[in-house]
């Protein structure tokens, strides 16, 4: 521990120069004034740390996708593919009664549109009603990649069948692209000569405009309509085969209800590949705002009377319909490391912990954490004398924090996450210190919890690139020394979504070597990665990961 000396540096600091830990002084506020406690700090608490891989990992049903390829310096390649369920916007639809017309079609179909927003802001409307648009969480910028949308052949289920437990959810994983892949039926549905829908596709930023031209207007002078839509993937699918599929007469049986509808037509399949020359580029998309709508138009026929020799056409009915990219729906990704990624899931040092924490989402991994040298195994619920000294002798935390010093060497050039996070392994769930962080940002989402916080903290000196992540665990700490809770191994990940909605567990498909069997579910949806040091002897002593303790303790 500290000598009073120092003891009364560090209070004088930050009673005088306050950080941006501006919450700390109200923690201890209640007991720094008395005369029957001295205040007191330690920066040394044990703490190992060591990276994990996950492997494959449980995906089916995130509201966030990864679609696309991204080139990761540090880490290497991740392509992300997309398989889901469609549903009708409005199930049983009608169609007129159309007379027999003599081998002419009853339904035209004009067109067949995809489309699905991306997350984007608008930064300006200029007086004509033209936006602009900044895109958020595109990495690679306007690179080119192959993008391919297939029919799935493959039913999604919502039941395990073989699971012992009666209507278990059914669990799919990052790593059943395969699966998928082996059973897509025919052709490419983006068969379109514009080549940025398929072949040549990139992430396009910029607004889009639909013209329509106005009908039968006697007015030579009528003006299209302009219809604007926010930046989002638009293409045009194959018309013959949406018409056989969907409004051909035999077909229309099928629409009666979604449950018919889904098990006749099992959705979409979307499937990422390189292109030669490009380094590609990914985004995350919330599919379920995706629609396909078919443009159709109802040809009204009479039967041909004794003097007519072909049918008479007296009416043409424009009309759409919407099929809805929703439903069961699995993200899978292909991971190609890089030999410093690999060498680091290869090798982890549990007893004293890794130089460098290699933590990554998607099919990834994250660092495990051991605070005040507890063992792997729970025989001793993670107590240890250093942790029991902390206990017996009453001491009381005003606050506790890890300090994540990031190594900007390894990450040149790589893009960095937002935020960490921070779990329960045993239990699969949030730390107290998370539910307990009431702070939140109506216009930045992602800016809650801020007390509890692991968000990246930037130096604008070297233009804005991270130098570390603070995870504040107090109110953990608290309760285990005052609540005998157990002092469970921690896992960070890393996350872009800080939502609680988003924080529930998916299961690895295989425990892994030291038995972690979950991580947060935004954790898979992050294609992101850091590399932080971590707790071996030979990290410099300034970037080593710590355990930083202030407490209170009786005289």
């Amino acid at each position: 521990m500290k000598n009073f000396f120092k003891t009364v540096v560090f209070f004088t600091i930050i009673v005088f120069f306050p950080s941006c830990d501006k919450d700390f002084s109200e923690i201890g506020s209640s007991v720094i004034g008395e005369s029957h406690f001295d205040l007191d700090s330690d920066t040394g608490s044990t703490v190992v740390a060591y990276t994990e891989s996950t492997m494959a990992v449980q995906s089916n049903g995130f509201p966030v996708n990864a679609l696309g390829i991204y080139n990761n310096p540090a880490f290497g390649i991740t392509k992300g593919h997309f398989v889901s369920q469609l549903q009708l916007a409005n199930a049983n639809p009608t169609f007129s009664t159309i007379l027999p017309n003599d081998g002419l079609p009853e339904i035209i179909l004009d067109s067949v549109r995809l489309y699905i927003p991306y997350f984007a802001r608008k930064i300006n409307t200029n007086d004509e009603g033209e936006s602009t648009y900044e895109l958020d969480s595109i990495y690679g910028g306007t690179s080119k990649i192959s993008l391919k949308v297939y029919e799935n052949g493959y039913y999604l289920r919502n039941y395990d069948p073989n699971s012992e437990v009666a209507f278990s959810t059914q669990k799919y994983y990052t790593n059943q692209k395969n699966m998928i892949s082996n059973v897509k039926i025919g052709n490419p549905l983006n068969n379109s000569e514009n080549t940025a829908q398929n072949d040549m596709f990139f992430f396009d930023k910029k607004e889009l405009i639909d013209l329509v031209e106005p009908e039968d207007s006697e007015d030579e002078e009528a003006e299209p309509t302009i219809t604007r839509r926010a930046p989002g993937i638009l293409m045009h699918l194959d018309k013959d085969f949406f018409f056989n599929k969907i409004l051909s007469p035999s077909a229309r049986v099928n629409l009666i209800s979604n449950n018919v509808f889904i098990d006749y037509f099992r959705g979409l399949y979307f499937e990422s590949q390189e292109v030669a020359g490009e380094n590609g580029s990914l985004s995350m998309i919330d599919f379920s705002k995706g629609v396909i709508t078919l443009s159709y138009q109802e040809v009204g026929l009479v039967d041909h009377d004794d003097d007519a020799t072909t049918p008479q056409i007296v009416g043409r009915v424009p009309k759409t319909l919407d099929i809805n990219i929703r439903g069961n729906s699995i993200s899978l990704i292909e991971q190609t490391r890089t030999p410093a990624y690999e060498s680091a899931l290869n090798n982890p040092n549990t007893v004293q912990g890794d130089p460098l924490l290699w933590v990554k989402g998607n099919q990834g991994s994250l660092a495990v954490i051991k605070l005040f040298g507890r063992n792997d195994d729970d025989s001793d619920n993670g107590f240890t004398e250093e942790l029991n000294a902390i206990k017996n002798n009453n001491w009381l935390v005003n606050d506790a924090n890890l300090v994540f010093h990031i190594n900007r060497d390894v990450l040149i050039n790589s893009r960095e996450p937002f935020r960490v996070f921070l779990y329960d392994i045993r239990n699969k769930r949030p730390l107290a210190d998370f539910s307990a962080d009431g702070t939140a940002n109506a216009s930045k989402p992602k800016f809650g919890k801020v007390v509890h916080g692991g968000i990246i903290e930037r130096e604008l000196s070297s233009g804005g690139r991270g130098v570390r992540y603070k995870v504040r665990i107090t109110n953990h700490i608290r309760n285990i020394v005052r609540n005998d809770s157990t002092n469970v191994r921690l896992g960070l990940v890393v996350t872009e979504d800080f939502s609680s909605a988003n924080l529930v567990a998916a299961s690895l498909l295989s425990p892994s070597a030291n038995q972690v069997k979950a991580v947060p579910a935004a954790s898979v949806m992050s294609p992101l990665g850091t590399v932080l040091y971590g707790t071996h002897p030979s990290v410099p002593e300034d970037k080593k990961l710590k355990l930083n303790i202030y407490f209170t303790k009786p005289n």
